[in-house]
């Protein structure tokens, strides 16, 4: 049975491969270490998935990758693996600076995230101007709907779910105004989502129309909250975290 070797370099970067059956023992570089058939085929098939570490044929994690490149970007002549080492023990700590060459300081983690950040294309005013618009369309649609939605009212004594849609809204504005006309009415039936029809005494309508207000006024008031911070947002992941919910 073949054995199969990975060449690599200083880095720890893949250089090709080798097997026994093919090649004589003395025309095998000598900076290779031994893998599995099934690591050789996995490697070809998906290039730049292995490296070196530590004498070791791995696939870093993302966490390392990241690492390397803030190094790499804050040091442009740095040699992973021979400059500095980074280091992943799989114990959900994350990777971390395992070796440091370099007469420059190490790093610190805040350094690193800072140099990633550095590392993004930045995104033109258009860009992001178009996504504010685009998220100021959802945001006013999520108002929209939550306004017309249902809403909670103990006005009778005990909670109901009411249906705030428009024309709930007319109706109840209608009502409100029959009882300011009519001093004759002292009671009207009104339909609630969840006990069906509940007659309401005049001052237990009033309630429920104030409490149907300070829904809608809720409402409102967190949609400005969201518009005032989608207008500090200056990049397309602060735009993408303002969510409705």
């Amino acid at each position: 049975m073949a054995q199969y070797y990975a060449e690599f370099d200083a880095s720890g970067n893949i250089l090709g491969f080798y097997n026994d059956d093919v090649w004589d023992a003395d025309k095998i570089p000598s900076m290779v270490v031994p893998i599995t058939e099934e690591q050789w085929k996995d490697a070809v098939s998906e290039q730049g998935k292995y490296v070196v570490q530590n004498g070791e044929f791995c696939v870093p994690t993302e966490d390392q990758r990241k690492k390397w490149l803030a190094i790499q970007h804050l040091y442009s002549t740095a040699v992973r693996m021979v400059d500095f080492v980074v280091q992943d023990d799989l114990d959900g700590k994350g990777a971390y600076i395992a070796r440091w060459n370099l007469d420059a300081p190490k790093p610190t983690d805040e350094e690193l995230q800072a140099a990633l950040e550095a590392m993004q294309p930045k995104e033109s005013d258009d860009s992001i101007e178009q996504k504010k618009t685009e998220k100021l369309r959802y945001l006013d649609k999520c108002c929209s709907q939550a306004i017309t939605g249902t809403f909670l009212s103990s006005a009778v004594g005990e909670m109901h779910e009411y249906s705030y849609d428009l024309e709930a809204q007319i109706n109840m504005h209608s009502l409100k105004e029959l009882f300011t006309t009519d001093p004759a009415l002292k009671e009207a039936k009104w339909n609630t989502r969840d006990a069906g029809v509940i007659v309401h005494t005049k001052e237990q309508f009033s309630r429920l129309w104030t409490d149907g207000m300070m829904h809608k006024i809720a409402q409102l008031d967190k949609l400005r909250f969201l518009e005032s911070k989608l207008q500090a947002a200056n990049s397309s992941s602060e735009i993408e975290q303002i969510k409705w919910n």
